[in-house]
């Protein structure tokens, strides 16, 4: 099994609302390459929309490992202190927590994984996009997650017979500060009942949607924390980051 963790955060940037210092990106580096070197990551990449810093993560330790997750924020504190050192604007803005007990969920960064079986034989490529977002909520990947998963004028694939059976969605509603308050809609029997959701994309997101082929294999996850509710006041936008995976094959 092959994890993908996208990790998000803003933790710091030059000269306001712009972007992390190559000083902070360096960091996050050296960080990763050791713990790819002591075996905890097979691959990483660290990425940055805006003053969003993003450290992609591959590895075979499953979705919401405690050692992963703690990796995570001991980069982003870590990349928080270089921000103060440098005088940088927000230092250690999205750490709302001191911290996290092994996820970084409700802690301030957003979380998107997907842990997928790369030998299935409907898994006959590992491509994969990561969508990350700066200056908006979760509810921006609504739209066109809704188009490419269930309309065929968006995604001509919906029309072959592998792939008309359609997907699930797991919407969760973000407002919600006590627990996880989520339903599943299957598409395309219930598309217009998920699109009723999803056009208050300040309340309701995606955040998974499964092949119904192979209900076992997640194809997009979206990280929907929602700053302000963790916190309870206002901390600027959550800044979203989201996986897409494909699957194909009978």
């Amino acid at each position: 099994m092959l994890t993908i963790s996208a990790i998000k955060a803003d933790i710091g940037s030059v000269g306001g609302h712009t972007c992390p210092s190559p000083r902070i990106v360096a960091e996050a580096r050296a960080a990763l390459a050791a713990a790819r070197e002591k075996g905890l990551l097979t691959d990483f990449a660290v990425t940055y929309t805006g003053d969003d810093l993003c450290l992609l993560m591959v590895h075979r330790n499953g979705s919401g490992h405690p050692d992963v997750q703690n990796l995570a924020w001991d980069v982003f504190r870590r990349c928080t202190e270089v921000a103060r050192v440098e005088g940088l604007y927000a230092a250690g803005q999205d750490l709302l927590k001191d911290a996290p007990s092994g996820n970084v969920r409700g802690a301030g960064p957003g979380a998107a994984e997907v842990t997928l079986d790369e030998g299935a034989p409907e898994r006959k490529a590992e491509a994969f996009l990561v969508f990350t977002a700066d200056k908006c909520g979760p509810g921006a990947f609504n739209f066109p997650l809704w188009s490419v998963f269930t309309s065929p004028l968006y995604n001509g694939g919906l029309m072959l017979p592998a792939m008309r059976k359609g997907f699930t969605f797991r919407v969760i509603d973000m407002e919600h500060a006590h627990g996880d308050r989520v339903i599943d809609l299957v598409s395309p029997d219930e598309h217009v009942d998920l699109a009723i959701l999803l056009r208050d994309e300040n309340r309701f997101g995606i955040q998974a949607i499964h092949s119904r082929v192979h209900p076992h294999q997640q194809v997009v996850a979206v990280s929907t924390d929602r700053l302000h509710t963790i916190a309870g006041e206002y901390k600027g936008k959550d800044d979203p980051v989201a996986i897409n995976t494909p699957v194909t094959g009978p």
